[in-house]
């Protein structure tokens, strides 16, 4: 009788872990660590899988931060996981730099799998942001 309520404490702590984010900290970037960051700062939204916590199937997903490349290359090969979208979905596309559009240009047409409408409709919701503030 003990092993369902194990398992019940075990889930309630993984959907509680999984969605907590530090509030400030150190993050590694090239190989040396960054000053301290207030990650609140960031106002991003996050996508948290939903995954099965006591099954290999999570194992990838729960890692140290060494491992994250790792998991998001694992991500990728999992088909049941990540968040899926349509390119009417997409709003904007900001980039920051107007340097960066002709490369994104190219990523978009040759490896994201669109079709050709498809990547000009992503193509013409690209923004630059020095573009942006020249107008202001």
């Amino acid at each position: 009788m003990l092993e369902p309520e194990k398992n019940i404490f075990h889930e309630l702590l993984y959907n509680k872990l999984r969605l907590i984010k530090p509030i400030n900290g150190t993050m590694i970037r090239n190989g040396s660590e960054t000053d301290t960051l207030n990650f609140h700062d960031e106002h991003e939204w996050r996508y948290v899988l939903n995954v099965n916590y006591d099954t290999a199937d999570a194992a990838p997903y729960l890692s140290l931060n060494d491992d994250l490349i790792q998991a998001s290359n694992k991500l990728s090969e999992n088909p049941n996981y990540g968040l899926k979208f349509n390119v009417d979905d997409v709003k904007y596309i900001v980039l920051e730099n107007i340097s960066d559009k002709q490369p994104f240009f190219k990523y978009i047409c040759n490896n994201c799998g669109y079709t050709e409408d498809e990547a000009y409709m992503l193509i013409s919701k690209i923004n630059v942001l020095e573009e942006l503030e020249g107008d202001m």
